[in-house]
């Protein structure tokens, strides 16, 4: 956690940094998370101008709950 970059944890245990980043970005790569409630909050309002490429082990979890702008499915 020594980089000057790293913001943080996101969602209701994270950092005000990383949420107010998420909620600034214009495009969201996620690898393997399923948006969680309590990574997300309301989802509606989750990076709300971001567009997203979602990259999943398991296929079923890509666009689940966020629209995947990319889809991704496959594992790392």
């Amino acid at each position: 956690h020594a980089h000057p970059d790293y913001l943080g944890m996101l969602g209701m245990h994270g950092t005000r940094a990383a949420n107010m980043a998420i909620q600034e970005c214009d495009l969201l790569v996620v690898v393997g998370a399923r948006f969680d409630d309590r990574a997300t909050g309301k989802l509606s309002e989750f990076a709300p101008f971001a567009r997203v490429i979602h990259l999943d082990a398991d296929a079923y979890e890509i666009s689940k709950l966020r629209t995947a702008d990319i889809a991704v499915p496959g594992d790392v």
